[in-house]
């Protein structure tokens, strides 16, 4: 690992140790809502075989919702955090390693299945991110990648009020600054279209994913209410992510 990844190494520890998921049990309970649609999306079922790789797994949450569905799928994780995969490791039963997901250590044509549901955002080159997915993944394999959408409504609105870039976060609960959110990369859906497609992968699908877990920007009655009942009105390009189902490009 070369010192810019080391550097974001030590980063996104502190994040997993002082900010992200601290309760991993209570954490599995909120997050299950997005686990379900990325199982849903990749039509996973009790009796679906194969490998399936979630970069990055963070703490392994994603993989253990697999887990209690199918015993079948062979399970990897990959992250740059080597705290947050010491976490994983006893979580969930799979095959970890620590990488910079720009430069993955598996083989060409592996995995069955390929989650990235967060994280290519925070990729130094997302293009290299994505081709990383599409050099792991088999011929007629299945990734889904969950991105942020620069036009999102909320945060023209923030923009319009606060003069705000769009954000994720990066600072600690005391509001000591953890990684710049200004290192976050945000496009709209075209933007990441081409993002996908220049990284090898072909997409055969494209979905929204409007629910918000939380932010310091709306409290948590107009947070309940966007999940309930705004979201639906928010035109596509406008909405809070988008979800992308991809397969390899062959041509």
């Amino acid at each position: 690992m070369d010192i810019k990844s080391r550097k974001k190494q030590e980063i996104y520890n502190r994040w997993h140790k002082e900010i992200y998921q601290l309760d991993v049990q209570r954490d599995y309970s909120r997050f299950a809502h997005i686990n379900k649609t990325i199982v849903k999306y990749l039509e996973i079922t009790k009796n679906s075989k194969g490998k399936l790789l979630d970069v990055p797994c963070g703490k392994g949450l994603t993989l253990k919702a697999v887990s209690e569905i199918n015993n079948k799928l062979k399970l990897y994780g990959s992250d740059i955090s080597d705290y947050a995969v010491s976490v994983a490791k006893k979580l969930v039963k799979a095959k970890f390693s620590v990488d910079n997901a720009e430069q993955l250590s598996f083989k060409s044509n592996q995995f069955d299945f390929v989650v990235c549901a967060g994280g290519l955002e925070y990729y130094n080159s997302p293009t290299k991110g994505a081709r990383e997915i599409a050099r792991v993944l088999k011929k007629n394999g299945r990734a889904i990648i969950f991105v942020p959408n620069l036009m999102f409504l909320g945060y023209i609105w923030l923009a319009l009020r606060c003069g705000l870039m769009p954000t994720h976060g990066g600072s600690d609960r005391k509001g000591k600054k953890v990684y710049d959110y200004n290192d976050e990369k945000f496009f709209t859906f075209r933007g990441w279209t081409d993002v996908l497609k220049g990284g090898g992968l072909k997409i055969i699908k494209s979905e929204v994913y409007s629910r918000i877990g939380g932010t310091k920007f709306a409290n948590e009655a107009v947070l309940w209410l966007y999940n309930k009942i705004f979201y639906r009105f928010i035109p596509f390009n406008l909405s809070y992510s988008f979800i992308f189902i991809c397969k390899k490009n062959d041509n």
